[in-house]
């Protein structure tokens, strides 16, 4: 009786927040991660974007992105409900999918490079955003080092939601000029 208790224990602790990574992290610690993470992110999209315009070679991935916001419509209240969408329960549900779980599984399987790849392109593609395919698989790949780095998805939940809200501010901006 005492074999079966501990192995319901040793299950019920696998199947806890540390197995989808949610692991303790300072809040600076995270900040500097998230904005290390950001610029290196914009950093290589700037090499892309000078490569694409100054030798015109089309590197498919990397175009203009589609706008999201005009989906959910101009008034106050759709827009809130985007801001909540795109702020806040796709960078968490995203970050538990994809690194806590497809991630951490692959890395576990493949190794930490080719899982991390994958991670990256399954991340990329399932956006189904072509255009953009390129750039979020770049992002794909610098969450994943976050958490692996760390051990830990709350850096990588702390990008998303950075990276959203750039882009969330920018179309904000846009639709209402």
């Amino acid at each position: 009786m005492q074999k079966y208790f501990q192995r319901l224990t040793k299950i019920k602790n696998s199947l806890g927040s540390k197995m989808f990574g949610f692991k303790k992290v300072s809040v600076s610690k995270t900040i500097k991660l998230v904005l290390t993470g950001y610029f290196l992110y914009l950093g290589i999209n700037f090499i892309i974007t000078v490569i694409v315009l100054y030798t015109n070679i089309k590197i498919p991935g990397f175009e203009i992105s589609q706008r999201i916001l005009p989906l959910f419509g101009k008034d106050i209240l759709s827009l809130s409900l985007a801001g909540i969408l795109i702020l806040i329960v796709d960078p968490v549900l995203e970050e538990i999918l994809f690194r806590g779980f497809i991630l951490k599984n692959l890395v576990n399987k493949t190794g930490v490079v080719l899982g991390s790849i994958l991670a990256a392109l399954i991340f990329a593609g399932l956006h189904s955003q072509s255009e953009s395919f390129g750039k979020i698989f770049i992002l794909g790949l610098i969450l994943n080092a976050l958490v692996i780095k760390e051990k830990s998805i709350y850096p990588a939940i702390a990008l998303h939601i950075f990276n959203n809200l750039i882009i969330f501010i920018l179309e904000i901006i846009i639709l209402k000029s």
